[in-house]
């Protein structure tokens, strides 16, 4: 019998991720399940185990102690996120990943796979219509901050240090997004106003996040999602590390005025089937097209 286990940081989302896995049946047979949320994973042996379900992921420890030695014993791990889009019309939708997630090294991008355009409409539509490539030649650089260190616990301010040298030598205006919901030192935002950036509010949705865009030649972020927007919005972004938008994003902090703007049809594509909204996971649509193309290890 297999064994499966549940994980997340909220008890009151143990209901929707049993409820996901029970089109499971179909490809693991009877199995059965643990279900643990907040700090009950430090007591589970992930060799018990032949699949984990994490319904988001928290902290780096949690990365490191168990779903890191997980994925390094060949099995699979499943990661549902917040999904990129608003669209009201949707039931609500998330980021599905194999071994990996938005914050950490992608497990399944697979960029060279032929996939069908119409489910790129599901998404891409509203707010999030594509839009063409901006004008680089525009005055302003936009940085998204992420002030939460890296999965491995390490600081990401050496990116960032560079980052403002670079925008500081630019002659460009710089706009500075804090992380919300993260506090800051006073003398640290003191010292990015010296520098003469212009700090935005951190209320995040997608009528200011294009806003905030609005009038920028690029955007730079050590990763998250806001990149992901910013290439769907038309302004290219410049990225380090893994992350949802590293198949389009320049690398090259030195290239401010110059950031790579690839054609995005693909990742367009790729992206949307990352994204499934609950009813196909929970009818079994997400899980017969990751196991039917062996994505997913047991």
């Amino acid at each position: 019998m297999k064994h499966v286990l549940l994980t997340t940081s909220r008890k009151s989302y143990i209901k929707k991720l049993v409820a996901f896995s029970k089109p499971l049946i179909k490809y693991l047979g009877k199995f059965d399940y643990t279900c643990v949320y907040k700090n009950e994973y430090k007591k589970e042996d992930y060799r018990k185990y032949n699949l984990i379900i994490s319904l988001g992921v928290d902290n780096e420890h949690i990365y490191n102690c168990l779903f890191k030695p997980f994925i390094k014993s060949g099995n699979s791990l499943i990661v549902l996120g917040s999904g990129l889009f608003y669209n009201k019309s949707l039931n609500p939708n998330m980021c599905v990943f194999i071994n990996g997630t938005h914050f950490t090294k992608f497990g399944c991008k697979y960029e060279s796979d032929t996939y069908d355009t119409s489910r790129i409409k599901k998404f891409f539509v509203g707010d999030y219509s594509v839009r063409s490539w901006i004008n680089t030649s525009k005055d302003k650089i936009l940085i998204f901050h992420y002030k939460t260190p890296t999965w491995d616990g390490k600081s990401k301010e050496p990116f960032y240090d560079n980052i403002y040298k670079e925008c500081f030598n630019s002659g460009r205006r710089v706009i500075f997004r804090p992380q919300p919901h993260q506090k800051y030192n006073s003398d640290y935002i003191e010292k990015l106003k010296n520098y003469g950036f212009i700090i935005k509010d951190t209320n995040i949705n997608p009528t200011n996040l294009y806003s905030s865009l609005y009038g920028c030649s690029c955007s730079v972020s050590y990763g998250g999602k806001s990149p992901s927007k910013s290439i769907i919005y038309g302004v290219p972004s410049i990225t380090c590390n893994y992350n949802m938008a590293d198949l389009v994003s320049e690398k090259d902090i030195c290239k401010l005025n110059s950031p790579r703007m690839p054609d995005r049809e693909q990742w367009f594509k790729w992206l949307s089937y990352c994204h499934w909204d609950s009813n196909e996971i929970q009818d079994g649509c997400m899980w017969e097209y990751y196991f039917s193309r062996d994505r997913i290890n047991v």
